[in-house]
């Protein structure tokens, strides 16, 4: 397992010792688990699937906050237009 196995969210074992929780497909366990021959809660997320979805979530925000920012810049430039044609206006009523 330790050699061929992948990377998943840590199980509780793990965790309590600072190791990295290794698994293969077909075993329930990770590589500490089964070498002390205890019961695993390891996560059945690799760490790159994790990973993609804390990308996926960062991008999503971003998007956001693109289309938040997009969205007053727009409003901004239909105020500034507005403020110059009311000041052309103004200006050629000799106001």
């Amino acid at each position: 397992i330790e050699s061929t196995g992948y990377e998943v969210m840590l199980c509780s074992l793990c965790l309590e010792e600072g190791v990295r929780c290794k698994m293969v497909d077909g075993v329930k366990s990770c590589s500490q688990c089964t070498k002390r021959g205890c019961s695993c809660d390891a996560g059945w997320v690799s760490m790159s699937s994790q990973r993609l979805l804390e990308r996926q979530r960062e991008l999503a925000d971003a998007q956001a906050r693109l289309s938040e920012s997009l969205g007053r810049l727009f409003r901004l430039k239909k105020q500034q237009r507005f403020l110059q044609e009311k000041g052309i206006k103004l200006v050629n009523e000799g106001l």
